[in-house]
């Protein structure tokens, strides 16, 4: 860039004269365009800071030239101080990017490349080409290749063979070394499915431990299954009539599948009649084990359906590949498929309800009285002619000998309550719309009689009509309709307590009748039997009386009972108390020690030993609580033969 003399400004003249070579007078012939003032100085005021009179001179002349005050001298000299430091700043940085950063390591340095397909048919072999530089100026150290694939991965050289991750040691990367390598797995999953693949280097550097990595992702997504499924079932029923479903399973694998699971899901309303082939476990999954490549398996589901009108009843499947550990789960799947039906106007309704309550499943306990109640309806627009009822009893609860039913007769070598034209009249013709009403009742067995034999009982309702239509139309032959009800029995759990003082399993100590003011030991026995099921997180608790005390003596030893100084509570944390227990098997007790102290105003009485005697726990087959209660004891030892009366009484 060329200067311009002729349009310099008077600042910038100034500047070229105070840089000019050389000493002495600087030429003031640009003075004029200034106002001069005149500063009364002194004359050694430079001396005293360090100046020689030459110097002095010439900053005299400096600001005789300017026409600046001290003070703006002062500004200007801390501006060009600070520029001088940002300088010096400036130059250590630069020193230090271009000299001491050189042997830092970035990942930003690191290339990872991965080039695969982007579609893939599942259960076809996915080739992947990585290459790795390392553009750092230091070396990467113990550097490994770790390749993350997706759940169900599987090896491409043996499909057995479970392949969540591939890892290969590469050694030291020296600045500036490429390494290339290929991976091959078959990945499983859905059609349309994206599955992600994480290729990472993991290395250390120089001088530490630490374990540094480098991340890639890769993303193929899946344009087929390598298992079809299908479903072949009614799209349309009337409730509480049976539906027959197929299922077809087809390998599009080219390598063998194996561990192959197929689970249903049913929806409300279904019941489960049988399968072909039968479950492997419960009522919804199949172990189909390997399937070759195009092996087609076919199942078959039978059941009954019921709901109310123009409902959407939805069956869905799913097909994987089981989860290590667990062949009852899928832990890749492969398809899902859906099957919906619609419930019609059933041709009859038909209800059974217990007590009054209308559902599937009940609960209810031995020796009760169970009351039921049978309704029907025709809704057909034609008559139903010779309608037969059934009600199907099913469990060896039921006291054979209780059972009632208005109208019918009960078959006691069938299990079985029938009605009829011949037992009811009204069953002859069903005019369309119209209906009918029949009561049963029956008595459960007690506990005593069904614990020695029975666990975790229940008693099966099933109920049935079938009838002929009168007339044409679109109706079958004959109507069937039926309907399932399941009475589940909870456990009864008796809790027996007592007190002894002179038999049992703990000594005891002290005067007999007891004394006001002086102990008498006496032991407590609480004692659980159990008859139908079993009864989880039991506890047994119960008070003590201020004027008694804990004695820390429990029998048997390793019974988990403790006292709560601070409430005067006891509880005896029981855990599972098994069905039979006390009926098929000897019951669960526990002993423990008090001591009672009784006072003067309690003489001729009989003290309270332990009150509030209760206990508490889940009968897990009937998905109910059960609790159970005992008595207070006192003094009064009627368990203790060696016991005599009178001697319940304190004295003095």
């Amino acid at each position: 860039m060329t200067e311009n003399k002729d349009t310099d400004s008077p600042l910038e003249s100034l500047s070229q004269e105070l840089y000019k070579p050389g000493e002495g007078q600087t030429n003031l012939d640009h003075r004029a365009r200034f106002h001069q003032d005149i500063y009364d100085v002194k004359k050694d005021w430079t001396h005293e800071h360090g100046l020689s009179a030459g110097q002095a001179g010439e900053q005299n002349s400096l600001f005789s030239r300017m026409k600046l005050t001290p003070k703006h001298h002062t500004l200007v000299r801390w501006v060009f101080v600070a520029a001088a430091a940002f300088f010096l700043v400036a130059l250590g940085v630069a020193a230090f990017f271009l000299t001491g950063n050189r042997n830092i390591l970035s990942t930003d340095k690191i290339s990872i490349t991965v080039t695969g397909p982007a579609i893939l048919s599942a259960g076809d072999p996915l080739p992947l080409a990585i290459e790795i530089i390392n553009n750092n100026t230091s070396t990467l150290e113990v550097a490994d290749l770790v390749v993350e694939y997706p759940q169900g991965t599987r090896s491409a050289e043996d499909v057995r063979i479970e392949l969540p991750r591939y890892r290969v040691g590469l050694g030291d990367l020296s600045p500036g070394e490429r390494i290339a390598t290929t991976t091959r797995a078959v990945i499983f999953g859905e059609k349309g499915e994206e599955q992600e693949i994480i290729v990472s280097l993991e290395y250390r550097v120089s001088g530490s431990s630490a374990v540094f990595v480098k991340e890639r992702k890769f993303i193929v997504t899946l344009d087929d299954t390598p298992v079809r499924i299908s479903v072949d079932a009614p799209n349309r029923i009337n409730s509480g009539n049976d539906i027959a479903l197929e299922v077809t399973v087809e390998s599009n694998s080219p390598t063998p599948l194996e561990d192959v699971v197929l689970s249903a899901e049913y929806p409300f309303g279904f019941t489960f009649e049988s399968g072909d082939p039968d479950p492997t476990f419960s009522e919804a999954v199949w172990s189909l084990g390997d399937l070759a490549p195009e092996t087609k398996k076919t199942l078959r589901i039978k059941g009954t359906l019921e709901g109310q009108d123009d409902e959407e009843r939805i069956f869905r499947f799913e097909i994987g590949v089981a989860r290590g550990g667990d062949p009852s789960d899928i832990g890749t799947s492969f398809a899902r498929a859906e099957h919906t039906v619609i419930i019609a106007r059933p041709f009859v309704d038909l209800s059974l309800s217990v007590e009054g309550k209308s559902g599937e499943t009940f609960v209810v306990r031995s020796g009760e009285t169970i009351s039921l109640d049978i309704n029907w309806r025709n809704n057909l627009s034609t008559k139903l002619a010779d309608a037969v009822i059934e009600l199907e009893i099913d469990g060896n609860a039921v006291d054979e000998g209780s059972v009632r039913a208005q109208g019918g007769f009960y078959d006691s070598q069938k299990n079985k309550i029938i009605w009829d034209k011949r037992s009811l009249a009204t069953l002859e013709t069903i005019s369309a719309g119209e209906g009918g009403r029949a009561a049963v009742g029956f008595d459960l067995k007690p506990a005593s009689s069904l614990s020695g034999t029975t666990v975790n009982s229940k008693v099966g309702l099933i109920l049935r009509l079938l009838a002929k239509p009168v007339g044409g139309g679109d109706v079958p032959e004959e109507v069937r309709v039926e309907h399932a009800t399941t009475l589940n029995l909870a456990s009864s759990v008796i809790l027996d307590a007592y007190a002894l003082h002179a038999e049992g399993s703990i000594d005891n100590t002290g005067p007999m009748p007891p004394r006001a003011e002086s102990e008498t030991t006496y032991t407590i026995v609480w004692s659980l039997s159990n008859s139908l099921n079993d009864i989880s997180d039991s506890t047994v608790r119960a008070s003590l009386p201020p004027y008694v005390s804990w004695k820390n003596v429990v029998n048997p030893l390793d019974e988990d009972v403790e006292y709560d100084s601070s409430t005067g509570v006891v509880i005896w944390r029981v855990g599972t108390v098994r069905a039979g227990v006390g009926y098929r098997s000897a019951s669960r007790d526990v002993a423990f020690q008090i001591g009672l102290t009784p006072s003067v105003t309690q003489v001729g009485t009989a003290p309270a030993l332990i009150e509030d005697v209760s206990f508490s726990g889940h009968d897990g087959f009937a998905g109910v609580d059960v609790t159970a209660f005992a008595e207070s004891m006192s003094t009064l030892l009627l368990e203790d033969s060696r016991f005599d009366p009178g001697d319940e009484k304190v004295r003095d």
